[in-house]
């Protein structure tokens, strides 16, 4: 299986019960779709990191790559049409933009989906890669942002010396939580 189609299907059964994926996607069907423009985006705006022994993947954007270009907004329009929907594109931007507001400004990494595939649950692979990101990012001096809307992984960030920053409970139907892991800026 490609490295593609491995993302895919790990992140599409990692996520098929979030609750922030699917206020997004609204049906577990077009998962998916969702998880293939996240890898396509996450090659151009930053990074993908596959597991060595290919269970766990992680995509990751860096905040400070996001020009402009036609091939993504395209992509974006068929994502808002094929997979969010347009009547759900209104709900889904609110929940961006509620987000962004507890961003810096200074260049970050955004751990925006890490998963692994569920038969290999709890043995490490998670880990393993996000130990692999907090390198990363160590080595371009950098802070790590992420949210999420599942309870059972805070003990897990919080393992890694990520803290809970910051709630988002307006515009959404659950309790978004951002954390951060704030970068060793002394080499």
């Amino acid at each position: 299986m490609n490295d593609k189609k491995l993302a895919i299907k790990i992140l599409s059964d990692a996520f098929e019960d979030n609750k922030s994926v699917n206020l997004v996607v609204k049906s577990k069907s077009k998962i998916p779709g969702l998880m293939a423009y996240s890898y396509e985006l996450a090659k151009r705006r930053g990074e993908v990191f596959i597991s060595d022994n290919r269970k766990a993947v992680a995509l990751i954007l860096l905040s400070d790559k996001n020009q402009f270009s036609f091939r993504i907004m395209l992509e974006s329009i068929k994502l808002a049409i094929n997979v969010i929907g347009l009547k759900n594109l209104f709900t889904v931007l609110k929940r961006e933009s509620s987000i962004k507001k507890f961003h810096p400004n200074s260049p970050y990494i955004h751990l925006w989906y890490i998963g692994v595939e569920p038969e290999s649950f709890g043995q490490g692979h998670g880990t393993a890669i996000l130990d692999e990101i907090i390198a990363f990012a160590k080595s371009m001096q950098r802070d790590i942002y992420l949210e999420t809307s599942v309870e059972k992984n805070i003990p897990f960030y919080e393992s890694h010396d990520f803290e809970n920053y910051a709630k988002v409970e307006s515009d959404i139907p659950f309790t978004l939580m951002l954390f951060r892991k704030k970068s060793d800026k002394a080499l």
